[in-house]
């Protein structure tokens, strides 16, 4: 059996859970993962991850059949508002540099 876990935050339309992994010393630091599962619909399963090394939002990933709905946004925000700290964010693929380019334009 596995480990009951309470959410570390909350936003409106997500639970959001927070684990730190540790990784291999070989393969680098630990990281926070950040999983948002819905709090109105019985979904089973995250439908964003987000994935922090440091400050620097290293991988974000939103269900493709959940995304241009704003969730990385509203979960990304939650985030420096529950730590408290600010993330740099960078986009790697195309889509990804459209999403940094929109977040940033609405800070």
């Amino acid at each position: 059996m596995g480990i009951e876990v309470a959410p570390t935050f909350s936003t409106k339309r997500f639970d959001v859970f927070c684990v730190e992994l540790l990784r291999n010393p070989q393969l680098g630091s630990s990281r926070e993962v950040y999983l948002a599962m819905s709090n109105e619909h019985d979904i089973p399963r995250s439908l964003c991850e987000v994935t922090l090394f440091s400050d620097y939002v290293e991988w974000v990933h939103v269900d493709e059949s959940h995304r241009r709905m704003g969730i990385a946004t509203e979960i990304i925000q939650a985030i420096e508002f529950h730590t408290g700290r600010s993330l740099y964010l960078e986009g790697v693929t195309d889509s990804g540099t459209v999403f940094v380019e929109h977040y940033k334009q609405n800070q």
